[in-house]
Formats: structure tokens, sequence, C-alpha cells
């Protein structure tokens, strides 16, 4: 069943971001991932706005993305992510 995986994000470093960006979107390919958005955040409608970034990305299960997570491929990646931003990553599966 498909699953969608969003990230909010708080800038730390723009370059750094750049490159887990593009890094952790050619690994997602192998995954199944399918980018649905990437784009700045245009300010709250309620609620206080804590990012600067939002991206969501459909797979096809929400195993393919704890395999993405996991994966030893993108265990590298981690210290790039955590000096980048500060980040909020959550999946979704719909419950129908």
């Amino acid at each position: 069943m498909p699953a969608l995986m969003t990230s909010t994000i708080r800038v730390k470093d723009r370059e750094k971001l750049q490159d887990y960006l593009q890094q952790v979107k050619a690994l997602g390919a192998q995954y199944g991932a399918e980018m649905l958005f990437s784009g700045p955040a245009q300010g709250p409608i309620a609620g206080d706005q804590d990012h600067d970034l939002v991206v969501i990305v459909r797979f096809p299960t929400t195993e393919d993305i704890d395999a993405l997570f996991g994966s030893e491929a993108y265990a590298p990646l981690l210290d790039l992510r955590e000096a980048a931003a500060d980040m909020v990553i959550l999946k979704y599966q719909d419950a129908a």
C-alpha cells in the first residue's frame, strides 16, 4: 500500500542541505521514492511555523521507507543530515 514520507526542515547550512538532498534523492530512487513536493514554507495558517522547508515523498510501502533509512548506503549521510539541518521525518500509510 502506498506510503508518504514528510520532512520538515530547519536549515543550518544551505550548501550541505543541497548535497544531502541530492544524495538521498538518488538513493531513494532505489526504493521506489517519488518526489511529490519540495519547497519553502509560505507562512502558517494556524499555529507556529518551526521550519523553513517541507519535502513530501511517495514510496510503494512503509517498509521501503524503513529500508532506505536503515540501509548501509544511507548511514554515511547521517552526519551530513545533522550538519545540514534539523529535520522531523515522518512516515504515513493510508488507514483505509
